[in-house]
Formats: structure tokens, C-alpha cells, sequence
């Protein structure tokens, strides 16, 4: 990451600044243009991360070339090595597309109290459990930790600012699912479950599932359906695509209605439902190949 050496205003604060920065070996000197460099090692990164992640610039932050270019190359491998639990490459995965959209996930996992962790995991080396065990034990740290950090993320997604890093990693709908479970000895106090669907539309606005779409643009309901259909929300899908089905004539919208409304029958596993759909895709277009092939599979496997 550059920053420029020339800045006229509040020059002696800039010069105390990167003076103190530099001793810190936080930066340093590029002599042949002028500009100083952030140092691209994990204690810099730390450092700055703890400046940024306190101020209204944190989801600016995430979306920076300099953090973007050291998760891969420092920051997951920290991660792993400070929470000590061997993270397989499925956790791996979710971690990282987290802590690119949430910079309170981000602060969690660099610098929230490990001794939890630390001191569930020599308890269970002292055991001497078998490996299947062992792994069951480690299975609920692991879940523990992510539900810590899916915790974070739910601040985040209430804060407007958040709405830029989610256009920017092309997030264009999110779900989210909470239920919460507390006991006493005799009897259960709270059993609850909720959730809640948002869409970020592409003209730039937010809606949550159920508002109200007008049927003066019917593409909507073409554009809501398909993140239903892709969240394995089949139902809702179809809710979506006949709503569209309903208020529009336009065949360049009711051809793909009708084949991903056949497509969630073939998730509920209504093949029947299913054929009926992509029929009316072929009356429109006799040739569309996905209403063909989708058919002719619905057919082998009602036919078992």
C-alpha cells in the first residue's frame, strides 16, 4: 500500500507520524518515487488492522488492495495457527469470504481472548481420547468458534455502511437463520426460532423478503425468485415466479419464470409439477435446450 510523502497540509503531523511509524517498522521509504510503503508482514498488518478496525473506515478497510492481497499470503495462516485448531478447507473457505464482508468478524477472530480454546484443546491432547472422539471434542470447538463469528457478522449486516462491501464482493442476497435455546433443570425457558431474507436489489436499494414488489416491474419477482431458487428456498421460489407469471406477458421473462419455477419442483422433487412448467417453456420456445433437458430428466425420474 502507497502512501504519498508529498501532503501539504498538517506537514509536521504527517512527518511525526510516519517518523513514528517507520522506527515501529510499520512503513518505509520507497527513495526513487517518494512514497512510503506499508510493510506487508503479519505484526504491520496487526498494527494497522487495530487502528482501522475502531473507526468508521473499518469496511473501507476490507475492500483495500493491501488487505485483500495479504489474506492469502499471511492472514489465514495466522488465523489458523492462532486458534491452534488445524482448520480443514471447508472452514477455511468460510472464514475467508467472512472476514472479507465483516470487519467485527475480522476483529473477533485477530483479537478476542484464545484462552478457551487453548485450554479446551489441552484438556482433550491430556484425555487421550481415540481419534474419533478426539474429533467429535474438536468438532465442538470448531462450531463454537463459528458461531462466535457468524455472532459478529449480524452487527455488521445491520450497518448501512456495509451495503458497498456487499456490492463489491457481488453479495446480492443474504439469509439469516437464529434460533436460540435456553433451560433450566426443570423446565425450558426460551425455544425460538427466526429468520429473515435481504435482498439488495440492482437499482442500488435494500428490501427484505415479503415487501411489497411492484407489478409495474415484473423482472423483480424473476430477479427475487432466482435467490430463493439458488438459497434451496423452493417454495418461496415459486411464490416469486408466478407472481411474474401473473403480471407479465413478456416472453424474454416468462420463459426463464417458467423454467426455474421447474426447476424448484424438481428441488421439492415434484416432477410431475416439474414437467408441467417446462411444457409451457416449450410452447414458448419450442427449442430452449435447458426446458428439454430439465424435461426429459423429470420423466426418468418420475417413471422410477
Amino acid at each position: 500500500m502507497e502512501i504519498s510523502n508529498i501532503i501539504f497540509r498538517d506537514i509536521n503531523k504527517v512527518k511525526k507520524l510516519t517518523n513514528e511509524l517507520s522506527i515501529k517498522n510499520i512503513l518505509k521509504l520507497n527513495m526513487s518515487n517518494n512514497k512510503f510503503l506499508l510493510n506487508d508482514d503479519i505484526n504491520t498488518f496487526l498494527y494497522v488492522a487495530k487502528e482501522l478496525l475502531e473507526t468508521d473506515h473499518k469496511f473501507d478497510f476490507l475492500l483495500s488492495n493491501y488487505y485483500n492481497q495479504l489474506i492469502d499470503k499471511i492472514i489465514l495462516k495466522y488465523i489458523n495457527e492462532r486458534y491452534n485448531l488445524i482448520l480443514n478447507e471447508n472452514y477455511k473457505s468460510a472464514i475467508k469470504n467472512i472476514i472479507k464482508l465483516s470487519p467485527n468478524a475480522l476483529k473477533y477472530l485477530l483479537f478476542s481472548d484464545i484462552s478457551i480454546y487453548e485450554t479446551g484443546k489441552n484438556h482433550i491432547e491430556k484425555l487421550k481420547l481415540s481419534e474419533i472422539d478426539k474429533k467429535k471434542w474438536l468438532e465442538i470447538f470448531y462450531s463454537s468458534l463459528m458461531a462466535n463469528i457468524l455472532e459478529q457478522i449480524i452487527f455488521d449486516l445491520n450497518s448501512p455502511s456495509i451495503t458497498n462491501n456487499l456490492k463489491a464482493l457481488q453479495y446480492e442476497a443474504y439469509q439469516i437463520k437464529i434460533f436460540i435455546k435456553m433451560t433450566g433443570l426443570n423446565s425450558d425457558i426460551l425455544d425460538l426460532e427466526s429468520e429473515k431474507l435481504i435482498l439488495m436489489l440492482k437499482a442500488g436499494g435494500i428490501i427484505e423478503a415479503g415487501s411489497l414488489v411492484s407489478a409495474t416491474d415484473p423482472d423483480l419477482y424473476l430477479h427475487i425468485g432466482d435467490f430463493f431458487l439458488k438459497m434451496k428456498l423452493y417454495d418461496e421460489a415459486i411464490e416469486e415466479y408466478n407472481q411474474l407469471i401473473n403480471h407479465s406477458d413478456d416472453i424474454k421473462l416468462l420463459i426463464p419464470a417458467f423454467n426455474n419455477k421447474g426447476v424448484a419442483f424438481m428441488g421439492l422433487e415434484k416432477w410431475i409439477d416439474a414437467i408441467k412448467c417446462f411444457d409451457e417453456v416449450l410452447k414458448l420456445d419450442p427449442s430452449q435446450p435447458q426446458a428439454i433437458k430439465n424435461r426429459e430428466k423429470c420423466l426418468e425420474k418420475s417413471r422410477k
